[in-house]
């Protein structure tokens, strides 16, 4: 005797939506993308950030540039070198807008690794962490230098930032 399963797709859709659900609810949770909503042309995004200090001074972002803890740069997982994002901490509504130039973060849970100097900026250097939201102010600057290593600068190419 053979049996046929004709609700088998039904609960394969069942299954697959709950594991969704699931992803979604971990990644809320983690506080990680908590929120992305549109705002006209630009993205909003909010989460945890976190700062990379004086140790990162002088060694070389993914972008080839120099980390310098004086610039207002940031390290974000997918946004293009040169682009330009408002990051406010919500606790205490400060904003600063910093310039993408590096990879991560890497701890789990983050969305963006400051400079130093945007840290200062939103009151973060003693917390260390922060619930920020970040805003998409434009694609790329025109005038965004990479830093080669032995110290000359020349123009960021521009299709370069979407092969990352």
């Amino acid at each position: 005797m053979k049996v046929v399963c004709h609700n088998g797709a039904r609960v394969l859709g069942k299954v697959i939506a709950l594991f969704l659900l699931a992803s979604l609810l971990s990644a809320l949770t983690t506080g990680q993308y908590r929120s992305t909503k549109s705002n006209h042309s630009h993205q909003i995004d909010g989460g945890v950030a976190s700062y990379y200090g004086q140790s990162y001074q002088g060694r070389t972002t993914a972008s080839g540039e120099i980390y310098d803890v004086n610039e207002l740069t940031a390290a974000h997982r997918t946004h293009p070198f040169g682009t330009i994002v408002r990051v406010t901490r919500l606790s205490n509504q400060q904003s600063v807008e910093v310039r993408i130039n590096d990879r991560g973060p890497f701890a789990g849970g983050r969305i963006i690794d400051l400079s130093l100097a945007a840290a200062r900026k939103l009151d973060m250097l003693q917390d260390g962490v922060a619930e920020v939201e970040l805003e998409i102010l434009g694609a790329q600057r025109p005038d965004a230098v990479v830093h080669l290593n032995d110290g000359q600068s020349e123009p960021f190419p521009q299709d370069q930032a979407n092969h990352d």
